[in-house]
């Protein structure tokens, strides 16, 4: 039996690819087979090598958007050597070799090898990667200190907003192009809303004045009361860009609830960070 020269393949995993499997496969040993006093068994090792690459190579083989493929006659044997006369052999093995690893040409040479004793093995991969995950860490914003005097009158006191950005720690992007596996949803969430307007937080203590939050386009910045969620700031859509640290800024600022309760001393509420995923 002789051993036919084995192919690399690029695989292509994932949505437009976009994770590179190099496979690579060797015989353990070149040499040919001997069937005689083998009693119908033989064995011919082979050793397989996948790595995941980071490369402009051109995908051999695709899942088509998934992540399992199955590769056909990933190794061959044959014995038509000995029963083919010299020039057709080495024709056969010239077309063969000419295939570079094209699977629906390798099957279409293969074909030719019926009857001759032919030895072939097939290859499943499934890939299961992590999916990714953004873990926030926890933001202060510290408020200038402001004069009783501009605490006065109901509502926003806009001068003394400050900016403070939340931190999401972003791991498991698909590689090549640091892509999110899923879609992923950031929103707040705080028993303390104020139930005049969605975007203000009450102080944790008997006080006339409050906070209210502001997006990176200074547009109110809703935050969920309880388990529900109706409100969702910053959305990545699966298959996004998303960097190993994403920053997305907030803005705070002093509101005022009721003028008649406005009282000297510390404010300070709070609010959670929650990340989704779909």
């Amino acid at each position: 039996m002789t051993k036919l020269e084995t192919s690399d393949h690029i695989i292509g995993m994932g949505p437009n690819d976009s994770v590179k499997l190099k496979l690579k496969v060797e015989w353990q040993s070149s040499s040919a087979i001997n069937m005689r006093n083998q009693n119908g068994v033989i064995e011919a090792p082979y050793k397989i090598t996948i790595s995941e690459i980071n490369s402009l190579e051109a995908v051999t083989v695709s899942a088509r958007g998934g992540y399992s493929v199955t590769i056909d006659n990933i190794t061959v044997m044959s014995g038509a050597k000995n029963q083919w006369s010299s020039s057709d052999w080495v024709v056969f093995i010239l077309r063969y070799i000419g295939c570079w690893g094209n699977r629906e040409c390798v099957a279409n040479v293969i074909t030719d090898l019926n009857g001759k004793g032919v030895y072939k093995a097939s290859l499943t991969i499934n890939y299961n990667r992590k999916e990714t995950t953004c873990a926030p860490q926890n933001l202060t914003i510290t408020l200038d200190p402001v004069p009783m005097t501009k605490l006065r009158a109901k509502g926003e006191v806009s001068e003394f907003s400050k900016q403070g950005d939340i931190i999401l720690d972003c791991k498991n992007q698909v590689r090549n192009a640091m892509l999110t596996s899923r879609q992923i949803a950031v929103n707040l969430r705080s028993d303390l809303v104020w139930d005049e307007n969605e975007a203000v937080l009450k102080p944790d203590n008997d006080n006339g004045v409050g906070f209210i939050l502001r997006d990176s386009n200074r547009s109110l910045l809703k935050i969920n009361k309880g388990v529900a969620i109706n409100s969702i700031f910053k959305t990545y859509a699966k298959g996004s860009a998303v960097n190993s640290v994403e920053a997305i800024p907030v803005f705070a600022t002093y509101y005022v609830l009721d003028p008649a309760k406005v009282k000297a001393g510390p404010l300070q509420s709070k609010a959670l960070i929650v990340v989704s995923y779909n």
